[in-house]
């Protein structure tokens, strides 16, 4: 499958095209002017241009496209994009120019879907004029999915968000995502737990130095926590969890607990790891062991008729609210946008002893839409965006741009990852790296 790294160049070249006409133009008028040979008799003064300072404002022929990309959209929608670069506001109008059409967005969906509509998808659907279809294959998001779809030439998909760094890097480098064009966003300005791609879709971290690659295939888009959420009503002030190890007391804390059904995202193998003693550091290394990986099993076998398994996100919380458990691991911003629909829901999280995880987003080969998918993605990872979607769900990523930090609202402040509070980051590689501990964890399922 061959790379399409010219692509984003063909939005670059619109926006130059459309200034040098612009120039054209206003040589032009200078030259009717030139027509007139008359001379003044009068003495001649030299005029002296007054020096430019640092507030002056752009210029007369950036400000001139700008003004006319704006021409082209409904009056009702500029205000959306004051934050938004020339280039990437060019790109947007094309796309407006192509449609209405539909573009296809595959998500995890429940309150991670309509966090991120709130935070840019409905910005970009009145500034485009399309429509956004939302696709939720389940809490894998299914990469195998996508990879048919690829494989046989008929990619249906146009932006494919993906839950975990390791997956995302090796289906770059196996050629499955369409390039994308970091001009049209600040890369540097992703924080140090994130991740992107270089142009050969290796993982790159975030705040590490060296230039910045002016194309890849996936920027990190959504940190998250995998935390312990509980029900307020069940467990008062002064006896309430403030830990994922909370999860296996089951004397302190008796009752039903609910937990994803899988490895990965999860939690539950990195969970009990630690309350078999290992520290954070030394987690994957034991559960890299046939011993340590089979003793997280056994932890989890202690109290298995204790679980409730949920097999989305969207299940973790509302199993909560239906009383199907008192407490269960879920991920921060399912509890976090039920509560803020909903503020007197009788539950919250504890960060003590969570695993701060991400992911990206990204095009899939071939997808029908690339320029419309290339525009949301590229609108998505404006820091204000970013910080929108923090302040509506918890997930997102806290960039070192304006207007971060003060963006941040008292939800975005409380319910976004705590990283100090965390038992640190999970491993990109772990689950990707060895299939073979997801299929131990489908074995063990069977056998009960």
């Amino acid at each position: 499958m061959g790379q399409t790294g010219s692509r984003p160049a063909k939005s670059r070249a619109r926006v130059l095209a459309l200034g040098v006409v612009i120039a054209l133009m206003a040589s032009a008028c200078g030259a009717d002017d030139s027509d007139d040979t008359s001379v003044s008799e009068s003495p001649t003064t030299t005029q002296v241009a007054p020096e430019p300072t640092e507030a002056s404002p752009a210029t007369t022929e950036s400000l001139s496209l700008r003004d006319s990309l704006l021409e082209m959209l409904p009056e009702e929608v500029h205000p959306l994009t004051e934050d938004i670069p020339d280039n990437l506001l060019q790109l947007l109008v094309d796309v407006r120019g192509q449609g209405p059409a539909e573009l296809v967005w595959v998500d995890a969906g429940g309150e991670v879907h309509e966090g991120w509509s709130e935070a840019f998808l409905d910005d970009w659907e009145a500034i485009t004029g399309w429509t956004v279809i939302e696709s939720a294959p389940g809490l894998d998001l299914s990469t195998a999915a996508v990879q048919a779809q690829v494989d046989s030439g008929a990619t249906e998909w146009d932006v494919f968000a993906i839950l975990d760094y390791g997956t995302a890097e090796r289906l770059a480098l196996e050629g499955y995502w369409e390039p994308i064009d970091y001009s049209l966003f600040d890369v540097a300005a992703l924080p140090d737990v994130a991740f992107y791609s270089d142009e050969e879709g290796n993982l790159v971290r975030g705040g590490s130095g060296g230039a910045i690659p002016s194309q890849g295939y996936y920027v990190g888009a959504s940190d998250f926590g995998i935390v312990l959420q509980y029900n307020t009503d069940v467990f008062a002030e002064g006896s309430q969890p403030d830990s994922t190890l909370d999860f296996f007391d089951v004397e302190q804390f008796p009752g039903k607990r609910c937990a994803f059904n899988f490895a990965q995202f999860g939690g539950n193998l990195e969970f009990a790891a630690m309350a078999n003693g290992a520290t954070w550091d030394e987690v994957y290394d034991v559960l890299a062991t046939e011993e340590g990986l089979q003793a997280a099993f056994d932890r989890l076998d202690d109290i298995y008729d204790e679980i409730v398994w949920a097999n989305s996100g969207a299940d973790s919380i509302q199993f909560l609210l239906d009383g199907q458990c008192d407490l269960g691991i879920t991920f921060n911003g399912r509890p976090a946008l039920r509560i803020k629909q909903e503020p007197g829901l009788p539950v919250t999280i504890t960060w003590g002893g969570s695993i701060i995880n991400g992911g990206p987003f990204a095009i899939p080969k071939g997808a029908p839409n690339y320029d419309a998918a290339l525009s949301v993605y590229a609108l998505s990872m404006l820091p204000s965006r970013q910080c929108a979607a923090l302040n509506a769900i918890g997930y997102g990523v806290v960039m070192n741009a304006d207007p971060f930090p003060g963006c941040l609202d008292d939800f975005g402040s409380e319910w976004g990852p705590q990283y100090g509070a965390a038992a640190g980051l999970a491993d990109p590689f772990f689950f990707s790296d060895r299939p073979e501990v997801e299929e131990a964890w489908a074995e063990w399922q069977s056998g009960h």
